[in-house]
Parts: structure tokens; C-alpha cells; sequence
């Protein structure tokens, strides 16, 4: 009885080559159509995320909706963790911007994309905690300064062109501002100050001037609203500032105060010029809500930091040099140094 061969086969070199040129291109096509698919999947959930939010804070008071800091509350308040969001879109970030009331989506370049009625508008955008920070080493526009609130921290430089910015900064982490160029905010119709540190530590260095004279009746250069601001260099000075409902100046309790501290802020001056339109307000301090100046330092334009007369006296505050240092006239000048040993 004869036996039939059974013969296996397998593939020839020609069929493997068809087989991988077949599979490379159904790759070519199919990967980047998945990967859009996946793209748009992941930019819909950040959108629906972006709308969720925003729907809470429709029903916020305006206090709420102030600032980051403020959202960030009202929104652990209800259950969010904002604070450790980050979008699943990659290169994407969350954002609020204060003008619209909104919590929006930030592409890398702090652009929104969503909602996309505010797509091609330059507002300000204040980056949520959980995003990478950003470091600007030299800022060249009005509105890139911005970006030192976004980063919340990081080393700053204004440059030696100088900025006119529409509105002061508030900064809630550790920044250092050199001022290689000279900085003011004339249309700032608030008056929280060029720069107000709300939490954090911002040190400012270099020969710069912060001009405070903006839009409104305070004109303060700095304000430590509960945050600490080291002064290592420049000029501060309102010169020129006119309360706008007394242009004449003759309201006699109309002042200006060139450096502000409230609840617990401290200002800390280790150098730097000062010259404030009314002198004798050239450091302040809350009624109530107190803070403290340290002076090491810098020149003050007839103002005695070591004897103070207006509000801080009333709460038996008469001097703000710190113990070891003391003053030195020179004509209208006082110029705080260390007391030599």
C-alpha cells in the first residue's frame, strides 16, 4: 500500500517581503488616524473638564473669582483638587483669566485654546498649581511681565528698555526681579502697587526705577499684602502723583504711600532709593491689619526711617531700623547704614 507525502511549506522570501510592505503601510495609515483619534479624545475630556468648572463658577461671587489664589479655594471648597490637575492633552495646561471670570485651556505658549471664543484674544492668564514652572530669565514686553504671575516664581529681568504695564503684578511664590530697566504701570487705575507679594518672597535687585505714579489715588511702588519683599537695589518713587478727586492737592490728609505692609507682610530693605510725593508716607503700614519694615539700608528723600510720625506712632511704632544700623542725614537724604564698630 503506497503512502502520500504530506509536504509543508513555508513562506518565500518574496511573500515576506509583500507581508512587511503590506503591514508597514496599513501602520502608516492607521497610526496617525488612531493617534488623531486619541488626540481629540484627550483634548474633548480637558474641554468638558474646562466647561465643568467654569459651570461651578458661574454661581461664584466676584470676590471668588478675584484671582488664582481666590478660584483655587472656591473650587477645593466644593471638591476639586485644581490644584493637582493636569489636563490629559499633552503640552496643554489649565489657566484662569481674571478678565473673563474663566478657567481656560493654555497651549506651551500660554496661548488659550479653549474656550475657543477666547482663542485669538490677549488677555492675562494666571497658570493653576500642578503645571510646569517657567522660568523667564528677560522679560521684553508689556506682556510677557504677565508671565510672572503664570510662572509663580522663577528669576525675572526687566530690560534696559524699560516697561509701561497696564496693571500691577501680584506674585504668590519666591521671584527675584532684577531691574535692569527702569518699570511703570501709568494706566494701573487699582494702586496695588508695581509689584504686591501675597505670599512668597520677592527680591528685587539692580538700579532700576519702579515709577508708582498709575491712574488712581494710592500710587504705591510695592505692597507686602502678606507676603515678604527683600529690596537689595533700585529707585522707588511716586513723584508726580495727584489724587484725582483733589488734582489741587489742597485735602490735607491726602497722601500717597510709596511702601505698603498688611496682614503680617514684611519689607525688608537692604538698599535702594526712595522718594515718595508725600514723605512722610514713605513706609506704612495698616491700621489693623498690621505688617513690619526692616531697614538695613538704602536712602530715604525726607523721610527719617528711625522717626516715624504718622500712623505706625499711634500703635507705638517710632522707628523701622533694625538694631544695629542707624541714620545719617545728608541735606534732604537719609541714608541708613551699618553702625560702625
Amino acid at each position: 500500500m503506497m503512502k502520500t507525502q504530506n509536504k509543508k511549506r513555508g513562506f518565500t522570501i518574496i511573500e515576506l517581503v509583500i507581508v512587511v510592505t503590506v503591514i508597514a503601510i496599513l501602520s502608516a495609515v492607521l497610526i496617525p488616524t488612531f493617534a488623531g483619534i486619541i488626540k481629540k479624545s484627550r483634548l474633548s475630556a480637558d474641554q468638558q473638564a474646562v466647561r465643568g468648572i467654569n459651570l461651578e463658577l458661574a454661581a461664584a461671587d466676584d470676590a471668588d473669582l478675584a484671582d488664582l489664589d481666590s478660584v483655587e479655594a472656591y473650587l477645593v471648597g466644593l471638591g476639586y483638587t485644581i490644584e493637582n490637575y493636569k489636563p490629559v492633552s499633552k503640552n496643554y495646561r489649565l489657566a484662569y483669566a481674571p478678565s473673563l471670570k474663566k478657567v481656560v485651556l493654555v497651549n506651551d505658549e500660554n496661548k488659550i485654546v479653549y474656550p475657543a471664543e477666547y482663542a485669538n484674544e490677549q488677555v492675562t492668564v494666571e497658570i493653576a498649581e500642578g503645571a510646569e514652572e517657567k522660568v523667564i530669565t528677560e522679560l521684553n514686553t508689556a506682556d510677557d511681565i504677565a508671565l510672572v504671575a503664570m510662572s509663580r516664581g522663577g528669576e525675572v529681568s526687566i530690560p534696559t528698555a524699560g516697561l509701561n504695564i497696564d496693571t500691577g503684578i501680584y506674585l504668590t511664590k519666591n521671584t527675584t526681579i532684577t531691574l535692569a530697566g527702569n518699570i511703570s504701570a501709568t494706566a494701573d487705575k487699582v494702586g496695588d502697587g508695581v509689584f504686591c507679594a501675597k505670599s512668597g518672597t520677592l527680591t528685587l535687585e539692580g538700579n532700576g526705577t519702579v515709577n508708582a505714579v498709575g491712574d488712581n489715588d494710592y500710587s504705591m511702588a510695592l505692597w507686602a499684602d502678606g507676603g515678604k519683599i527683600v529690596i537689595n537695589g533700585g529707585v522707588y518713587t511716586n513723584e508726580g502723583a495727584v489724587d484725582s478727586s483733589d488734582p489741587e492737592q489742597t485735602n490735607p490728609n491726602t497722601h500717597f504711600d510709596l511702601l505698603y505692609v498688611k496682614n503680617g507682610g514684611i519689607i525688608e530693605i537692604n538698599g535702594g532709593e526712595f522718594k515718595c510725593q508725600t514723605p512722610e508716607f514713605t513706609l506704612n503700614s495698616h491700621d489693623s491689619k498690621v505688617g513690619t519694615f526692616v531697614v538695613k539700608g538704602g536712602k530715604f528723600w525726607k523721610f527719617d526711617p528711625s522717626n516715624v510720625t504718622t500712623e505706625p506712632a499711634a500703635r507705638g511704632i517710632t522707628s523701622w531700623v533694625a538694631e544695629g544700623y542707624e541714620v545719617v542725614q545728608d541735606g534732604d537724604w537719609y541714608i541708613v547704614q551699618a553702625i560702625a564698630a
